[in-house]
């Protein structure tokens, strides 16, 4: 009975597919199916550039890795040198690397002015770690409030050293203990290399330019079946998808970086460089802090900025686009399963299908506004960014509630479940390749990471990773039909 059920669905989908395609001047193909017709899709000048900015990315990323590992090598001559022209060539190089790292190492006078900062009523200093980068490490108890032991450090380094240094209150990633962090003023100024930004800079604007191109492409499976009381032509579809979709994402992206940057001033710090990473599908937005931030209150605040404030826009633009999803304003159609590809949005699209949505008669089209679609697409996007990645919004997020060792303990999880589903789409491939480049460095560590955000922030940053997740998972083929 099912399998005659199912069969009978087929055939009034089939007949009701030729008819709106004679009606709107579109070939007739019954053997045309939705994978078809999205194969048909990539082959555009959209799809090929999608593939050209993964294949241009590859390329780029094996290419910086091969001129790192040459150019060490590049003092080499092609002729033929005699052994002690050889031992001669290492010996200058070994006496420049050592030059090199006693330039970076920090002097003995001002180690010992550090060691004079801590005090019984701030930090009792017990171990110091020195680094050959300019990175001086001390172990030891905190005595007091965090935020006050730290702003009279400060002012003691500041007296003594002035601005030359430095000091950050951070977290141990072993045993989560307080420890002291000093560190040169330049480390703590991220500027970005003429290659990344170059980089960054072209990926961006085409992936700008294959959103707008995406946005603006009708294709024919979307108008397989059109409601009966919608009195619009093709034309009409296509005019008001083209400028709602275009403006409507582009709109959102401008104003996600305007608020995120008014958020980083607000607490007296700088975004750095951004890479919009969309073409494909939605991907993430990879960010950077060119400034160090105070206290994971304020982390938490920029995150929450950027993917936050994107998906309750999405959210907000979902559920009003479900609310106009009717015969009059359905102006996009899609399978049923479109809007199962997510939990949230198969629950949203079940309360919504009795009294808002157009449903074909034997269910498997939807009849959808251009809101609820930019809305999907935008939610997706934010819950990507959301992902507990160190370049992303979301490993923000995660070092802002819980700290920097469960982050990073979060962060290798994520790579790996990353890695494990990189097989069926190549989304997650991308994914993995941008927020492990060599472009890339991780954000500078913040002056206060002890102190923990109120219970408020808290809360909030709870839901919108539980609100993350139920978006990224599908929803189960048994919770469908109920």
């Amino acid at each position: 009975v099912e399998r005659h059920s199912r069969k009978n669905r087929e055939d009034v989908t089939a007949e009701l597919r030729k008819e709106v395609r004679e009606s709107v001047g579109l070939q007739d193909d019954e053997n045309e199916d939705w994978e078809v017709n999205k194969e048909k899709e990539s082959q555009t000048w959209g799809g090929k550039l999608r593939r050209a900015l993964v294949l241009i990315a590859v390329q780029l990323y094996f290419l910086t890795r091969a001129y790192r590992w040459w150019k060490p090598n590049v003092s080499k001559n092609t002729k033929s040198e005699s052994p002690k022209e050889a031992n001669e060539r290492q010996s200058k190089l070994k006496k420049t690397e050592k030059q090199e790292k006693e330039l970076r190492k920090i002097p003995a006078k001002d180690l010992a002015a550090m060691r004079c900062v801590f005090g019984s009523e701030t930090f009792f200093a017990t171990e110091c770690f020195e680094s050959d980068t300019g990175i001086v490490l001390f172990a030891g108890n905190l005595r007091g409030n965090p935020e006050l032991a730290l702003q009279k450090m400060e002012s003691r380094l500041k007296n003594r050293l002035g601005d030359k240094y430095e000091l950050c209150l951070i977290e141990n990633p072993r045993d989560s203990r307080p420890m002291v962090q000093v560190t040169r003023a330049e480390h703590l100024r991220i500027s970005p290399s003429r290659l990344a930004f170059a980089f960054s800079s072209v990926v961006s604007v085409c992936s700008f330019i294959a959103l707008a191109e995406l946005a603006s492409v009708l294709s024919s499976r979307y108008m397989t079946w059109v409601p009966p009381t919608l009195n619009l032509d093709a034309a009409t579809i296509i005019a008001s998808r083209t400028s709602t979709m275009t403006i409507l994402a582009w709109g959102i992206l401008i104003f996600r970086e305007l608020f995120q940057h008014a958020v980083a001033f607000l607490h007296k710090s700088k975004m750095g460089m951004y890479i919009y990473l969309l073409p494909g599908g939605p991907g993430p937005i990879i960010s950077s802090i060119s400034t160090p931030v105070k206290t994971r209150s304020a982390l938490f605040d920029i995150a929450v900025g950027g993917a936050g404030v994107m998906l309750i826009i999405s959210l907000v633009l979902l559920v009003a686009g479900f609310a106009l999803s009717g015969a009059q304003n359905a102006l996009l159609i899609y399978p049923t399963t479109y809007v199962w590809k997510s939990m949230l949005f198969g629950f949203v699209s079940k309360f919504a299908a009795s009294s808002w949505l157009v449903q074909s008669l034997d269910g498997t089209m939807i009849g959808l506004h251009p809101f609820s679609v930019v809305g999907m697409e935008f939610a997706t996007l934010a819950s990507v960014n959301l992902l507990p990645l160190p370049t992303l919004d979301g490993g923000r997020l995660v070092n802002a509630l819980f700290g920097r060792r469960t982050a990073i303990t979060l962060a290798r999880v994520t790579n790996l479940l990353l890695l494990l589903a990189a097989t069926p789409s190549r989304l997650w491939i991308w994914i993995l390749f941008a927020t492990s480049s060599e472009f890339w460095r991780l954000d500078v560590p913040l002056k206060n990471e002890i102190t923990e955000p109120n219970s408020f922030r808290t809360a909030v940053g709870l839901f919108m990773l539980i609100c993350a997740v139920a978006i990224l998972l599908p929803m189960p083929s048994t919770w469908r039909y109920l």
